[in-house]
């Protein structure tokens, strides 16, 4: 799957891109409603730090101020 979060700030403007591949050996059919409970529950859930890190270290690398961001995925509901 992928993933892109783009935000910004008064000093800039980010985007960013994240990919993740996830498979269990054997080829299967998976119902289209499981893939999106998946990648909802799952995939945002693994992707998201990678994308959280990927802009606030470009932010330190331009010098600009960091945008803040939820530690875990802001998408995921709390049960």
């Amino acid at each position: 799957m992928r993933c892109r979060l783009e935000l910004g700030n008064t000093q800039a403007d980010f985007a960013v891109d994240a990919v993740a591949a996830f498979s269990i050996g054997e080829p299967f059919e998976l119902a289209t409603d499981l893939q999106q409970r998946f990648i909802e529950q799952i995939g945002l859930t693994v992707l998201y730090p990678y994308l959280r890190e990927s802009v606030h270290s470009t932010a330190a690398k331009l010098g600009v101020d960091t945008p803040v961001l939820s530690l875990r995925n802001p998408w995921r509901a709390v049960d």
